[in-house]
């Protein structure tokens, strides 16, 4: 869906709100293996994914790539604590295909708080997405074994399956690639 669809399915604007909005949003065209926020540096940027993947991970102490989540098309995404209180994240945000994505800075979005209240429903409505999906993620940690973490993404996030390499879903489930291959024989 592309981002005009999404604002006008979420707050239904004024044609001028929505040109206001949509000044506010940069597009841009990425390809696959770009990274929208890397470790060590402050997430300036929210994203919108009009097209394409993202993959959410970061490294543990001994170096190896721990897969966080996947964002897919329609949601926002960026490092949540990064971007709001400007520090450096731990996570790294990279396409995993070539993308169609948009960003609005931190400026831009206080912009938005201030300009309407529909607007500052929209901006409601992304910051409400992205704190979602960071509580799906620490329950699925905390409080979810392995194999139901699996029928989770199974039933909600079939897309996974066809286009992220299998490898990546192991490491967000939290097992080996063997493990993993056993279950998806299982079903």
């Amino acid at each position: 869906m592309s981002l005009p669809q999404h604002i006008k399915d979420i707050i239904k604007p004024t044609s001028q709100e929505e040109q206001e909005i949509g000044s506010l949003f940069q597009r841009e065209e990425f390809p696959k293996g770009h990274f929208l926020i890397q470790e060590g540096t402050v997430a300036r940027h929210v994203f919108y994914i009009e097209k394409g993947l993202v993959r959410i991970y970061r490294n543990d102490d001994s170096g190896r790539e721990v897969t966080a989540f996947f964002m897919p098309e329609n949601t926002f995404v960026t490092a949540l604590d990064s971007f709001y209180l400007q520090k450096p994240t731990h996570y790294n945000f990279v396409l995993l295909e070539d993308a169609v994505i948009y960003s609005m800075s931190q400026s831009d979005l206080e912009i938005m708080l201030h300009k309407s209240h529909a607007m500052a429903i929209y901006v409601f409505r992304i910051m409400f997405e992205l704190s979602g999906r960071l509580t799906e993620l620490l329950a699925n940690i905390k409080f979810r074994t392995a194999e139901e973490r699996y029928k989770i993404l199974l039933q909600d996030y079939p897309f996974v399956f066809q286009r992220v390499p299998l490898h990546y879903i192991a490491s967000y489930l939290g097992i080996t690639p063997e493990t993993l291959s056993r279950l998806r024989a299982e079903k």
